[in-house]
């Protein structure tokens, strides 16, 4: 008989993993794209998971603040409908931080959030003409429903190409739209804190 109190375990797996997303035409080619991402057993995986990126930024970096951005910026919307006039002047200001310092930006990837939409505009209209190393990642935080299967319908997502990483929870663990947002805010407040070395 199973131990009632290994049912309450969180699962504290993180598999880093390239799973294949449903990219919509968001002004960008529709279609299958590959995207490198980090599967969370549960949000309690969560700090996992930064270690997980700060040090494989590490790894790579060849300056001791490499790897590090000078700026967080998380755009979460849930539901909201903003104007074509307001998302041209939200992507202008982020274009602004994207060539001006190292920016990590947070959101849900989702092609029908108007905010992961101007992330990823912003992203293919700035990186490709940057002439330093640009220190910007796109971090999409979203449940397993965004990896694309023959099984199910998966959640269409925005342009992955550039830049991008994408860090799944297990459905199991996050039954609600609640849940993914508090992960979604959870992530930001990790993020803006890199562990000890």
């Amino acid at each position: 008989m199973d131990d009632p109190e290994s049912a309450n375990v969180a699962d504290m797996s993180l598999l880093p993993d390239t799973v294949p997303v449903v990219v919509s035409a968001d002004g960008s080619a529709a279609g299958i794209q590959l995207c490198p991402a980090l599967i969370l057993g549960s949000p309690q995986a969560l700090p996992g998971a930064a270690k997980h990126i700060y040090s494989r930024l590490a790894a790579a970096a060849s300056e001791v603040d490499q790897g590090v951005p000078d700026l967080i910026i998380s755009l979460i919307s849930h539901g909201n409908s903003l104007s074509t006039k307001y998302m041209s002047s939200v992507e202008k200001g982020l274009k602004s931080f994207l060539t001006g310092c190292g920016t990590w930006i947070i959101s849900s990837g989702e092609v029908n959030d108007p905010l992961s939409r101007v992330a990823s505009g912003a992203l293919r209209n700035v990186l490709p003409q940057l002439e330093r190393q640009a220190e910007v990642l796109h971090v999409l935080v979203n449940s397993d429903d965004v990896i694309a299967s023959d099984s199910t319908s998966s959640k269409n997502v925005v342009d992955t190409s550039l830049n991008t990483l994408l860090l799944v929870c297990r459905k199991e663990a996050t039954e609600s739209s609640e849940d993914i947002a508090k992960l979604r805010a959870a992530t930001a407040v990790k993020l803006a804190h890199p562990p000890p070395g």
